[in-house]
């Protein structure tokens, strides 16, 4: 049977047992090898997309700029955190496909719980993390932001401009709390090399380095 020919049936059956394999079979070599491989790619994308958002929220564009916000923000929920775990986890390409799908548009109460399940096992618990202005992230993104962002492609309605620097702050926080702290426990050293492909470790009485070549999951 395909998963996607019969993807509904498929999905009510199988969909909590994948969530088991996923959440118990992370691999961290593999997410290492997935995030030192495409890295360096994804992240260059993020920041010209927050750039832009920037950029458009000065100049009081605020429905352009949530809607270029949430192409960062699903751009590392995809490629900085859902691959990198699948990749861990020996899924499908099949399945890869559409976990990344559901989890990344929030389908359902379960979808929208799925990453914070699986970051957990990581250390990192995206639900109580919060943005500068005191505000949970989680629910922030999911309850303002992707529905405001929604309702401006689909429907024209009007963005604020605290829409839209909640949007810009999702983003800043889900790198800077989320992804940066995953990278640091996967022992990569960004804040040395700069660099997903390159990792530099030197202590007193030795030192290792690491590369990957690079890639981009773009083309």
């Amino acid at each position: 049977m395909s998963y996607v020919d019969d993807y509904d049936d498929y999905i009510d059956v199988s969909y909590d047992s994948v969530i088991e394999e996923l959440i118990e079979g992370i691999s961290k070599d593999n997410m290492q090898s997935y995030l030192g491989t495409y890295g360096d790619a994804v992240e260059e994308r993020i920041n010209t997309c927050l750039s832009l958002a920037e950029k458009l929220y000065k100049l009081n564009y605020y429905g352009s700029s949530i809607t270029v916000s949430v192409t960062a923000i699903e751009i590392i929920i995809r490629f900085m955190l859902l691959r990198p775990l699948i990749q861990g986890a020996f899924l499908s390409d099949e399945w890869a496909g559409i976990l990344t799908d559901r989890i990344a548009t929030g389908r359902t109460a379960k979808d929208k719980e799925l990453l914070p399940s699986v970051v957990k096992q990581l250390g990192i618990d995206i639900i109580t993390v919060k943005l500068r202005n005191g505000q949970k992230l989680w629910e922030t993104l999911y309850g303002i932001v992707l529905e405001k962002r929604n309702n401006f492609v689909h429907k024209g309605d009007s963005v604020t401009d605290a829409d839209a620097l909640a949007g810009i702050e999702c983003a800043k926080t889900l790198m800077n709390e989320i992804v940066y702290p995953i990278a640091k426990k996967l022992g990569f050293t960004l804040d040395v090399t700069g660099k997903w492909s390159e990792t530099s470790i030197k202590s007193a009485n030795s030192s290792s380095e690491s590369h990957y070549s690079p890639k981009s999951p773009f083309k």
